[in-house]
């Protein structure tokens, strides 16, 4: 059984290996037995197939799973795929029993009835004739185009319904509904149609003449599924039709009486069937299975015409053509001789043999007998249709010539025709004629053959074309009508009329309309105003229907906004016969407004009146708009800035005041020129190049530009350029605005004098920065999101580049297949279906989600939805944009940290000016005690003042993290930093971290805040720390060193000098290149949020500069890293802090105000100042020091004033005392490093300041200050 099935059937291991295969399954595959084994029969798996193969396989293999059934392809052994549906069971010892069949042509067909069903649709929405068909209970299916045109529904709404609903038909006459053939093909299963043209009932009322027929539309099996009906709108053909009623009742009659016997030869199998009418011609009874008719047929013919008549069959299977010829036969059953007319035409099979054989034959025995009587009468006939200026022939029912009139002969001598008219004369069949055009492609001959045709078989009246016939030196047009001949043998005449001159005005005419109908929006109204045609552009722009404007006026749409004059002037210009041409706002249905650029053309009639007027008009809407926003933008800008505005070609069209007043010109020189008017000729022409180019593609230009002025002087702008962009997507109009930076780039031209190498070296970075931000542009303005598109199965449909970028996957292994399955987890899934059953329903919807690429990694994404709909508005699949916001995401954690670090640095501020309050009261006290108990102020004091000072040096750190303060800058021993270094490295870092500390023995001062290098040292030693967390050495370097010219040209932000070189070594995992270039980002960490801010190097970055020195970085990935800080050296000694203090003061009883809202500093100041003999007085608040000032303003000598207080703070206090006495000195106190309000001090007069917290000590040599040196002593 295994051997013989037809089926395919293996055995598989679980290797991968065959371990038996049948013969059929060799055969279907190509592949022997011994090839098959001896390979995995993975391999011959398509590689699209292979990931699902191994699926099922595991399926089976490791879940167990039963019976399980697949599709997939294997290679044949010519190279091509086969395609089979398998079936497998798992089997004892990890085998796998499968049977499959070969499906490949089943495939092959399924996909070719998917495109037919796809060509069919577009075929019926393309053909002339309206097409409707139904299922087999008579309800609409499908409608295309023509059909909802003419029934006035669309293909939405009439599906499902009746067919009687939906094509309501009446009959002409009775004006009773007529019935309809679907029930009857439904029935029979034969072709019907409806008689006597009825009128089809539109949905709107609209009556229209058609003619129909309806036929069975069968299943593979015959059986009959539906039915379609085809019917054309032959409204104006039922006048015509009318007119000639009684020739096509003479034309049925004559039908009904034709004499023709049909048959078929299969030359395949050799069987011939006849019809009745064959039999009842040769006088044979019937004969059911049609056998022996051949031999009946050679017994019939006369033996002189026999031979001849097998010649010409024979000829016509061997050319699989058609032929038409007459033999005479002895009809048996009266044994009369007759006349046989035969036409045959030989059907091809694929390869273009002959398959089968069909023909006519026809007894015209009585028609030959009557020619000879007509004969009688040509001669006055032909007299006739001579001397009518149309080419006329008379046919016979055959098609053959039997008269021709002189135009018709004289036609064909003119075309080329030889002297006897061979191919057109009389005797020619023009049937033949026709069918040879018909078969070479030649205009409308099929179309003209099937139309004498049916006049010929009395299937209509007559029949009308019109066709075009040009000659090599002329173009023209004839009108052919083939009108029923009313005699007994039936016939044709057939008329040729030179329409030409008609023809040249209607395509003038029609080629003139479908010009302005593509691109304009047309309307024609009558005399009176009155709309008789609009175009489909028109019903668009109003949101009309076309049955809604005809038979209005204008005044529909009018929108108001126009004045009654404007109205006026234009109706008296074209009632005048003027063209009318300019802008109107109109108003759409739905209320919109809209602009038009409209020309309103009159059209005299005979009596030199309008008899009916065409307006043409262009949707400008856009433009007007465009045009205000302009308008808005310019007024705008022209109160800030140099504006002018150029066409497409750079021509001048606006400047504004500023403009002028700058460049030196009048509007009036301005305006129509180029920019080359101020053109200085400073920039090279590849500048200019460059900048033309970029706006020239639509692209913004920013830069600085050097103009020269009309008086010949240069100034400088920096200047935006802006396209505006057309619909084509090309600049229209470019905007350029400048601003003035002359006095700028002056200033610049001083210091590029002062400092060339500096400019150059400048120049040299900021060319390299340019390209690097170009490179940059270049690559970022390729980036752009995923995109993907689904069925409602979530199957591939289709996805854009940039989503193999983001997922890794390529088409072949996306398309057809499941995005849920590649790109989400199974926990996913389920949100992701109910946000497609809402596109499903219509809706859009933006969510963020992870997504998965193919090498497992996973991104943050942000999707945007929306259901995909067809031509019929029905939703078949979904789209999605795809967007990677991780980055996005990460910046969002990170401002959040910074508004963190930043609300916490002001809290900080906060702090900070509170403890110095706090600590100077303290700082004084501790003075006061030595000076009042000198014996017993001893320890405790001493703790007191050093928990002060460390108070007051922690507030001047958390100062300078909170508000970036510039610190104390005093004489620094490198030396001491270095110690206090070594000692907490010492005492808190791991055991597994060898130290070593290298310096100079005579390390050169430097002048700086040592809280600050403190905190670079230690947090460049933390950060080494944590690049060793399994250990390694640390070293710390100082040395004196020397920048020479060489050195300061080759690091950007060196100076030529002494400096003193710090450097923090590790052995650590070093620092990767694209890691090294961001470390001194603000915010950039490698050490995740939790243990960084990423703002410890950027610190140090501003710390060290901020110190006048610079930095630089070496580090190499698996060897380490090095960080080198130079620090100048301290140019003079600086005096040591509270060098030179005045211990006591001698004073002559001087009148001071002091001024705190603190009550503990503003007691303590005025006991120190008691003491030294100053009388005091003191406020809490601006306000009442003001109010104490007007009462003692002759006797102060000295205010000390706070800076932040209620009411009235230290600024406005000094501002207002220096107003009413501009010499009285000011010491202004602050907790709280302010630079703004410092500034202001500073303006307001005031030359000394105290920090808080401050000593005794301090304060003294602040006021000592103030009064003559002969006043006090140290």
């Amino acid at each position: 059984m295994f051997e013989n099935s037809l089926d395919l059937l293996c055995v598989a291991k679980a290797d991968g290996y065959f371990k038996r295969v049948n013969p059929a399954f060799t055969h279907s595959l190509g592949w022997t037995e011994e090839e098959l084994l001896a390979r995995p029969f993975m391999e011959l798996i398509h590689p699209d197939d292979q990931a699902a193969m191994r699926a099922e396989v595991e399926r089976q293999t490791v879940r167990g799973e039963k019976a399980l059934h697949f599709v997939n392809r294997y290679r044949h052994r010519d190279g091509s795929w086969r395609t089979l549906a398998w079936n497998s069971v798992p089997q004892p010892g990890g085998l796998m029993f499968a049977t499959a069949r070969d499906i490949t042509e089943l495939e092959q067909a399924r996909v070719a009835l998917v495109l037919s069903e796809r060509k069919l649709a577009v075929t019926l929405d393309s053909i002339g004739d309206a097409v409707l068909a139904t299922d087999a209970q008579g309800r609409v299916t499908r409608l295309n185009r023509i059909a909802e045109r003419l029934t006035g529904w669309t293909h939405a709404e009439a599906q499902g319904r009746p067919v009687t609903e939906v094509l309501h038909i009446i009959d002409r006459e009775t004006r009773q509904p007529a019935v309809l053939p679907v029930d009857e093909v439904l029935a029979t299963g034969e072709v019907q149609g409806l008689a006597n043209h009825p009128l089809l009932i539109a949905r709107d009322g609209t009556e229209r003449s058609i003619a129909d027929n309806a036929a069975p539309i069968r299943g593979q099996d015959g059986q009959i599924l539906g039915v379609v009906l085809a019917f054309r709108d032959t409204t104006a053909e039922h006048e015509s039709q009318e007119l000639s009623r009684a020739n096509l009742e003479r034309l049925r009659l004559a039908t009904e009486a034709a004499d023709i016997g049909v048959w078929e030869w299969n030359v395949k199998t050799g069987a011939i069937k006849w019809d009745e009418r064959m039999f009842a011609i040769y006088g044979l009874p019937p004969k059911a299975d049609g056998r022996g008719v051949y031999a009946d047929w050679r017994e019939r013919v006369l033996p002189d015409d026999i031979e001849e008549q097998e010649a010409q069959l024979q000829q016509t299977v061997a050319a699989c053509g058609r032929s038409q010829r007459e033999f005479r036969i002895l009809r048996a059953s009266d044994q009369k001789m007759r006349i046989i007319q035969a036409s045959e035409m030989a059907i091809p099979d694929q390869g273009g043999q002959t398959a089968r054989v069909v023909g006519i034959n026809r007894d015209v025995t009585e028609r030959r007998q009557l020619e000879q009587r007509v004969r009688a009468s040509e001669a006055l006939n032909r007299a006739v249709i001579n001397s009518i200026m149309a080419k006329i022939a008379v046919v016979d029912c055959h098609g053959t010539i039997i008269a021709i009139n002189e135009s018709w002969e004289r036609f064909g001598r003119e075309n080329g025709a030889d002297a006897t008219l061979a191919g057109m004369g009389v005797g020619a069949n023009y049937l033949e004629v026709c069918a040879r055009a018909a078969r070479g492609h030649v205009g409308d001959a099929q179309e003209v053959l099937e139309g004498i045709r049916g006049v010929l078989a009395h299937s209509q009246f007559n029949f009308r074309h019109e066709y075009a016939c040009h000659s090599p030196t002329e173009r023209r047009w004839f009108s052919m009508q083939a009108t029923h001949l009313h005699r007994s043998e039936g016939g044709a005449v057939i008329a040729h009329i030179n329409i030409t001159e008609r023809k040249q005005a209607e395509l003038l005419l029609a080629d003139f309309k479908a010009a302005v109908d593509e691109h304009s929006i047309v309307a024609i109204t009558d005399a009176k105003g009155k709309i008789t045609y609009v175009n489909d552009k028109f019903c668009a722009i109003s949101g009309y229907a076309r049955e809604e404007l005809l038979g209005q006026d204008h005044r529909l749409i009018n929108s108001g906004h126009h004045s009654k004059e404007f109205m006026r002037a234009l109706w008296t210009t074209i009632t005048r016969g003027g063209v009318w041409k300019g802008e109107i706002q109109n108003r759409a249905k739905d209320g919109s407004f809209y602009w038009v650029a409209t020309t309103i053309v009159p059209f005299l009639g005979p009596d030199g009146k309008p008899a009916q007027y065409i307006a043409i008009r262009t949707d400008i809407s856009e433009r007007k708009r465009a045009e205000l926003l302009l308008s808005d933008f310019k007024a705008a800008l022209d109160e800030h800035a140099i504006v002018a505005t150029t066409d497409a070609k750079g021509k001048i069209t606006y400047v504004n005041d500023k403009f002028c007043a700058i460049s030196g010109y009048a509007r009036e020189e301005l305006l129509g020129q180029d920019h080359r008017l101020i053109n200085s000729g400073h920039h090279s022409k590849e500048f200019m190049r460059t900048l033309w180019a970029r706006i020239a593609s639509g692209r913004v230009w920013k830069g600085e530009l050097k103009n020269r002025a009309k008086d010949g002087s240069l100034y400088w702008v920096d200047t935006t350029l802006v396209p505006f962009l057309g619909a084509d997507g090309k600049p229209t109009q470019f905007i350029a605005i400048r601003t003035d930076i002359t006095a700028h780039k002056q200033a610049e031209e001083e210091i590029r004098r002062f400092n060339e190498e500096l400019e150059a070296l400048v120049t040299q970075r900021t060319a390299t920065l340019r390209e690097s931000e170009a490179r940059f542009r270049a690559v970022a303005e390729s980036l752009g999101d995923g995109l993907l598109l689904t069925d409602l199965a979530d199957t591939v449909l289709d996805f854009n580049p940039q989503l193999t970028k983001l997922t890794g996957y390529s088409r072949a292994e996306l398309i057809g297949r499941r995005g849920y399955d590649l790109l989400l987890t199974p926990e996913q899934i389920p949100e992701m279906k109910s946000r497609d059953a809402d596109r499903r329903e219509g809706r859009s919807s933006v969510y963020q989600t992870t997504l998965r690429r193919k090498d497992g990694t996973s991104f943050a994404a942000e999707i945007t939805g929306a259901p995909l709909r067809d031509s019929a508005g029905n939703i078949f699949g979904t789209v999605g944009v795809i967007r990677d916001i991780t980055q996005r995401l990460a910046a969002e954690m990170r401002d959040r940290h910074s508004q963190r670090l930043e609300s916490l640095g002001t809290l900080a501020g906060g702090v900070a000016h509170d403890l110095n309050n706090t600590l100077t009261p303290m700082l004084m006290a501790v003075d006061l005690l030595r000076m009042d108990y000198p014996e017993k102020a001893g320890e405790y004091v001493d703790i007191v003042e050093h928990g002060a000072k460390r108070g007051a040096e922690m507030v001047r750190q958390l100062l300078t993290f909170a508000k970036g303060a510039e610190g104390e800058r005093v004489l620094i021993q490198i030396r001491h930093l270095l110690k206090e270094i070594e000692q907490i490295i010492r005492s808190t870092f791991y055991k597994s971290i060898r130290l070593e500390v290298r310096q100079d023995k005579e390390l050169a001062p430097v002048m700086g805040d040592p809280t600050q290098l403190h905190q670079v040292l230690l947090n460049l030693c933390v950060n080494a720390r944590d690049a060793m967390p399994d250990g390694g050495m640390l070293t710390i370097e100082a040395e004196n060193f020397t920048a020479d010219e060489a050195f300061a040209a080759y690091i950007a932000e060196a100076r030529p000098g002494d400096y003193v070189r710090m450097a923090v070594r590790d052995s650590g995992a070093g620092i990767p290149p694209e890691v090294l270039e961001r470390i001194f980002d603000p915010f950039f960490t490698t050490k995740g949020p939790e243990k960084g801010t990423g703002l410890g190097l950027s610190t140090v970055m501003g710390i060290v500069r901020g110190h006048g020195g610079f930095l630089r970085v070496f580090s190499e990935v698996g060897r380490g890293s090095t960080f080198e800080i130079y620090l100048p050296v301290a140019s003079e000694p600086a005096e040591p802090m509270e060098s030179a203090m005045v211990e006591s003061l001698v004073t002559k009883g001087e009148l001071v105000l002091v001024v705190d809202d603190e009550a503990p500093i503003r007691n303590m100041v005025e006991r120190v100042l008691q003491r030294s003999g100053f009388t005091v007085i003191t406020a809490a608040n601006g306000s009442d020091a003001i109010v104490l000032f007007g009462r003692h303003r002759a006797d102060l000598k000295l205010i000390i004033t706070d800076i932040n207080m209620p009411v009235m703070d230290g600024v406005a206090l000094a501002r207002s005392i220096r107003q009413l006495a501009p010499t009285l000195p000011i010491i202004a106190m602050s907790g709280l490093h302010d630079e703004d309000r410092l500034a202001a001090l500073r303006e307001a007069g005031v030359t000394q300041q105290l920090a808080k917290p401050f000593t005794i000590a301090t304060l003294n040599n602040a006021v000592a200050r103030v009064f003559p040196t002969d006043h006090n002593k140290d």
